[in-house]
């Protein structure tokens, strides 16, 4: 009948690190109380029943004295046992507390890891975007210079609209790319050779967001800035067992001998890698290889979700 009393002394009075004497003595006297005042509850039941009794004669203080005689040290006991369920249950709550707050964090430090990876695709692209338009104004192509800075501005524009967002729909994901690409366009206006191999069930598949701009930029990079002549940069998503495989693939003249993506890779690249790391943990691949007959893949394998369609 006590027991939620102990409970709630367990929480008032804790058997803490700091205090342990003092805590302790405080429910050494309590388990006392307890036991008197429990063996005093039962002893005035048994003489109130008693009295309605014929022929059974018997008092409180009698019944009380047999009590603390008999059974004060199982009162004790049963005191310390529900102190002690009561430490326990505290002490798993607190634990579950902490386990809590700790998941708290380390989300939200992949959250501001994912995000400063993410930002850093921003300045990357502007930067090289920016020289475009000197050279265009160098070269007295102002017209081109001013559509091209409305380009970078819508290409802004949508990055910042979904910048909130670690994963989009491939779909997104998609209409980014082709934003970036009319950009390029000016840099190479008769050499650029765009081919998108995306099924249509595919493109609610859930990517990180802004995932294959530095992909395609890689692919320009190192295929079509490469060459004199046009230039290929291939786009294609496929569903297997379970899996979405991205890959961006350039015909250009293919990476050097000995080539690692752990040593020879720029920012982009690495930002690729090491956000796909922290979105995903070991259930992704991302790998660049050379393809034949010529050329440059960048491939990335990730887990298929599906992500609304905005």
């Amino acid at each position: 009948l006590l027991a939620p009393l102990i409970f709630r002394l367990g929480e008032r009075i804790p058997l803490s690190r700091e205090k342990p004497g003092r805590a302790t003595l405080a429910h050494f006297a309590l388990g006392f109380i307890f036991g008197l005042t429990h063996i005093a509850l039962f002893a005035g039941l048994g003489t109130l029943f008693a009295a309605n009794r014929p022929g059974v004669t018997t008092t409180f203080v009698g019944e009380f004295g047999r009590g603390v005689r008999v059974f004060l040290y199982v009162e004790l006991i049963l005191y310390w046992a529900i102190l002690g369920a009561a430490v326990a249950r505290d002490s798993y709550r607190k634990y579950r507390e902490r386990e809590m707050r700790s998941r708290e964090l380390e989300t939200q430090l992949a959250e501001a890891r994912l995000q400063a990876l993410k930002m850093q695709v921003h300045p990357h692209f502007l930067f090289n975007a920016l020289n475009t338009v000197a050279m265009l104004v160098r070269n007295g192509e102002s017209g081109r210079a001013v559509q091209m800075v409305a380009g970078i501005g819508e290409l802004l524009r949508s990055s910042l609209d979904d910048d909130s967002e670690q994963e989009v729909p491939l779909a997104s994901e998609l209409g980014f790319v082709r934003r970036y690409l009319s950009i390029e366009e000016f840099r190479f206006p008769d050499r650029l050779r765009v081919e998108l191999d995306v099924p249509e069930e595919l493109l609610s598949a859930s990517v990180p967001n802004l995932i294959l701009q530095p992909l395609v930029e890689n692919a320009i990079r190192h295929g079509v800035a490469k060459s004199s002549a046009s230039g290929l940069v291939r786009i294609a998503a496929r569903r297997r067992n379970g899996w979405l495989e991205l890959s961006v693939e350039d015909d250009g003249p293919g990476l050097p001998a000995g080539w690692r993506l752990d040593e020879g890779c720029r920012i982009g690249l690495s930002n690729v890698r090491s956000r796909v790391e922290q979105l995903y943990g070991s259930r992704q691949e991302f790998v660049i290889e050379n393809v034949e007959p010529k050329g440059t893949a960048a491939r990335l394998r990730i887990p298929f979700q599906r992500r609304d369609v905005e």
